[in-house]
Formats: structure tokens, sequence, C-alpha cells
């Protein structure tokens, strides 16, 4: 391979941008991702939760801006050489990395050094100037190909200080890039040929998530939030290895189901520990959005002749089981799990707890969800408090006015300036020892980012739209609570089996308008509607017609509830009471 296309790709797709400064970056495919700190030369390549290989470009200059895509950086350096653009692509579905360098002659790396994390084997380097990596099983290091393009005028292994280097020196050419691949022989072929359609995986890797929850308030910084935090729920999905706290993995598997991914849901249940409490939860969960029930029916059957020892987390556990399987389990099953069910005691009030004046108006009240730990088989019952409220679509949340609950979220979300918290600050995974001190990180894919990034999802999807899915029923209930400044909103790939809906919301002084649309469905679900309003409704109209409903009071609001097989478009507008 002697050459690759220019990555040049415009300002298309999910992106934010800032000046370079000392904060951490990550650009993210399903199996491979390159991170770094803005200001710094140095990327950092991994799969999964480890680094395979630290890259440093020398004399770069100084870094000017930073603009970062779901699957690319893209940094701007300047030196008295000139100007070099740098592009870090991680490619979407395969576990290749391009590293592109562009600009005058005399501003490009004079030589680019590659430090490997580990090696299981010698290194050797190819007559076409790659450099092999053969992998070892014991160490669980994965083979790996790196090479440079076009080809090196140098390549030179040194060992410093007991660390494998790789020095390569380019030719003098207006751009390098150095391709890194992991995988046997096989899949190193493939993905050094899609090294060659590198512009077109650009561009998707530029995009945002392809499916699942999409939202539109109108409100760009808030819609763009939304979008990049599913970004972030799958790498820290993929980034989940054995091992790792299964209370934050959970958290992470619980937003990945709340937000309709399934792909993400099953990557984390992959992960967990099969004999864990969390992951019978996930299950459960799992059967309950996407009608998946084989891991829950397991659960089922294994907790009849042998439940775990009793604590608040497996009595919710096994009342969440029962829920998921009470049409596609045994009879029998499900009934001792609903006994198992009863044994859990009353918690105290998270409103003692959480450290606030009243408390937080959301239900994961700006926590992580850490539950059950290896060494603590009981969780305190604040933690299952609140993970009832977000599991039951936080049905307390309508004593808490709208508005509040927005306000608390959305500042969680973005800061005062705009910019969106969790995706620059939190949810890297952070190397081996590391600090962002040391090096590009930020937190582990288990630990304070994929709980922020979870949390914020969770509440959104329970505590705002009130979401919760039935599949084995063929329902879903969605009973949103929408703060009282919003005129238009819209939520898009609700999901409920195999059936996705998108959830519409206009607002005059007059009329509160939902429409509930069918994006795709086999079979028509039941929706269980329940929005809720300030004061008391004059006339309910569903689909034009006059409907007479039992509305009913919830704290200072009223729940307006109807059902509605959703074989159409379904139209429910709500005539406010004049005051």
């Amino acid at each position: 391979m002697d050459s690759i296309p220019l990555i040049d790709v415009g300002l298309t797709g999910l992106h934010d941008a800032r000046p370079a400064g000392v904060f951490p970056f990550l650009a993210e495919g399903e199996s491979i991702w390159v991170r770094g700190v803005a200001s710094r030369p140095e990327l950092d390549v991994g799969r999964g939760g480890r680094p395979l290989v630290t890259i440093r470009p020398e004399t770069m200059g100084m870094a000017a801006n930073v603009l970062l895509f779901p699957g690319m950086a893209r940094r701007e350096f300047t030196s008295a050489g000139g100007q070099v653009v740098e592009t870090a692509l991680a490619l979407p579905t395969l576990p290749l990395a391009v590293v592109q360098w562009k600009g005058s002659r005399e501003a490009l790396p004079p030589s680019i050094v590659v430090l490997l994390h580990e090696v299981a084997a010698g290194p050797r380097v190819t007559d076409e100037g790659s450099v092999i990596l053969e992998g070892g099983r014991d160490s669980g290091t994965p083979p790996m190909e790196i090479r440079l393009v076009p080809p090196a005028a140098e390549v030179r292994l040194d060992v410093v200080e007991g660390v494998v280097q790789v020095v390569f020196r380019p030719t003098a050419s207006a751009h390098a890039s150095l391709i890194l691949a992991v995988g046997d022989k096989d899949g190193r072929r493939t993905s050094m040929a899609a090294a060659k359609h590198a512009r077109s995986h650009a561009i998707r890797a530029a995009a945002g998530p392809a499916e699942g929850l999409e939202i539109r308030t109108g409100v760009a910084d808030i819609d763009d939030a939304v979008a990049w935090l599913r970004v972030r729920l799958f790498g820290q999905a993929r980034r989940i290895t054995v091992g790792v706290d299964e209370g934050a993995a959970l958290s992470i598997g619980l937003a990945a189901t709340a937000v309709g991914d399934r792909d993400s849901s099953l990557a984390v249940l992959g992960s967990m520990a099969q004999d864990s409490v969390e992951r019978a939860l996930l299950a459960a969960r799992h059967a309950a959005v996407f009608g998946e029930t084989s891991r829950a029916r397991e659960y089922a059957s294994r907790w009849a002749t042998r439940a775990p020892p009793p604590s608040s987390l497996v009595a919710l556990t096994a009342v969440e089981l029962a829920d998921a399987l009470h049409l596609a389990g045994d009879a029998a099953s499900v009934s001792r799990l609903r006994a198992l069910g009863e044994a859990d005691t009353d918690p105290p009030s998270p409103s003692r707890h959480d450290g606030t004046a009243g408390g937080r108006p959301l239900p994961s009240a700006g926590r992580s969800l850490p539950m059950a730990r290896r060494s603590q088989p009981d969780v305190d019952g604040l933690a299952t408090t609140l993970l009832r409220r977000l599991l039951a679509g936080d049905p307390s949340a309508d004593a808490v006015s709208p508005d509040a609950a927005w306000m608390a979220w959305r500042d969680r979300l973005v800061d005062g300036s705009g910019r969106i918290v969790t995706l620059w600050d939190e949810g890297h995974p952070r190397a081996a020892g590391g600090s962002p001190e040391q090096g590009p990180g930020g937190g582990s894919p288990s630990g304070s980012g994929g709980s922020a990034t979870a949390g914020l999802l969770l509440d959104l999807t329970s505590g705002i739209l009130g979401v919760r899915a039935d599949a084995a029923a063929g329902r879903i209930r969605i009973a949103p609570r929408l703060p009282s400044h919003l005129t238009r909103f819209e939520a898009s790939g609700i999901r409920v089996g195999s059936s996705t809906i998108k959830l519409r919301f206009s607002a005059t002084p007059e009329i509160l308008r939902y429409e509930l649309v069918p994006e795709s469905a086999a079979v028509p679900p039941l929706v269980i509607f329940e929005p809720s309003m300030s004061g008391r409704p004059r006339e309910v109209r569903i689909d034009g017609g006059v409907a007479e409903l039992d509305a009913r009071a919830s704290g200072s609001r009223t729940v307006v509830p109807v059902q509605l097989p959703l074989d159409a478009l379904r139209v429910v507008e709500i005539a406010r009471s004049k005051v």
C-alpha cells in the first residue's frame, strides 16, 4: 500500500469544537478507540478497556484547535515550520485506526515514535515496512500490524527503559498516515484494505447514533448533548471488561436498554459475571424492552432452585424478572419470583440522603447507580430506592415541578457556556496506572464518567419521558412530564419489542397536543399514555373526537390517562381550563 486518500471531511455530522487545552478527548468506534489530551501531541490507541500503543509524533508545535466527531478528532498544530492538521480516525466497525498528518513538509513530524504497551513476542519488520506483533494468548495482547503510508524512509525498533518503541521516519512528503490494524492475519488484511477507503469511513465516523432514542427540543445544545450521550454510552458498553464493578456496568446497561440500544445492552451483558444479581436485573430489563427472554428465563430457572442470599437488590430483581416473564415464563417460576420480591423491606427515603435541601427532582438524584458490590452483598436503601424509581418510570416525580426537574437535568447536561459537560470531561478510558497529568484520560469506563452518562440518559427516559416497556405484553407506558417553557418537543426511537415509537408535542396557551407515531411495528403496540399537566383539563380529544377520561390528581398536577393501540397516527389534545 503506497497511499491512502486524504481524510478531508467538512463540518458535517455530530461535532463539537473548542480551543486546545489540557483536557481529554476521545474518538471511538465499535472495536477501537483513539484518545489524547487536546494540547499534547501524544495519542493512545486501544481496544476494549486497555490501551495498546502510544503514538508520539516529534516536534509538532503548539496545538491550536480541536474538532471532535464521534469516531474522529481533528487538531491543528502550528510551529515555525508552518501548520499541520492531524486527523485521528477510529473506524466505526473494524479494529482499525488511522492517524493522518498533512501540511507543509517543514512542519510535518520528522519522526513518529510508537510505544508498545505490551509485547508478548518480539515485533518484526516486514519487507514492506510494516511492523508485526504476533500477540499472546496468555497476556491477552492481540496481534497487530502498524504501517506508515507512504512507506517510511526508515523503520527502527528500539528498547528504551524496557519499553519497546517503533520509530518511523517519513519520506519527504506533504502528508503521512499511520495505520494500526488489530486482529489475526486475515482480519488485518481486511482492515488494511479498508484503509484505502478511509474517506468514506470518516464520513460514517462523523455521524451520530444510527438508531435509538433521539430528541428534538429546538435547542441545539441540548439535542446534540443527548446524541453525544448516546455515542459515549455506545463506547462505554464496549470498554467494559470482565471483573469490573458490576454496579457501574449495570448503570450503563440499564441506560442502553432505556434508549433502545440493543447491541450495547448485549455487550454489557456479555461482560458481566454470570452469577451476579446485577446481570440478572439487566437481563430482566433487556427482556422487558426488547422481548428477548432467554437470559431472564435462565435466571428465573436458577433462582427457583437456589435463590441468592436475601437483599433489597435481589427482591427488586425478582420483581423485574417476574414482570418481564409474566407472559413468557411458566406460572410457577413467576409466582416464586414474586414471593421472593415480597421479602423486601421498605428502604429509607432518598430525600434524607442526597445532600440537597428538599432532594433532587430526578430519579437518579445526580448520583451514579452503584448497586451491590462484590464485597457488599446487600445494598443501601438509597441506591435501591433510586433504582426502583428509575425502573418504574419514576412514579413519584409528579410531586415535583417538571420545570425544576428539567432545569436540574439540563444543568448537568450543558454548562453555562453551552458546552456539553460529559463530552470532554467524563467517560474516557484511563491508561493503566495513569492520571490526567501523566497522560490522556479522565475516568474509567466503569467509573464516574460511565455513571454520569447513564444517569443523564435514565433521567431523560424515566424522569422526563416516563417510559416503561413490557415487550411480552406488547405494551409500553409513556408518561411525559415536560416543562412549561417547551412549546415543541419530539422524541423518536422509543423502543418496545421490535416496535419503535415517536412522540411529538406542541403547546399553545389553550391546547396541549401530543402525537404518537408508529415508526416501525410488526404488531401494533398498546400505548398506556399518561401525560401530566398543571391544573385541570377542560376537554380531551382523541383523534378529533371528545373523550371522557378519568383524570387523576398527582401532587399539584393532573394526569390524563388513555390507552391507545398504535396502529396508526394517534392524536391526543388536551384543552386547558381557563384560569
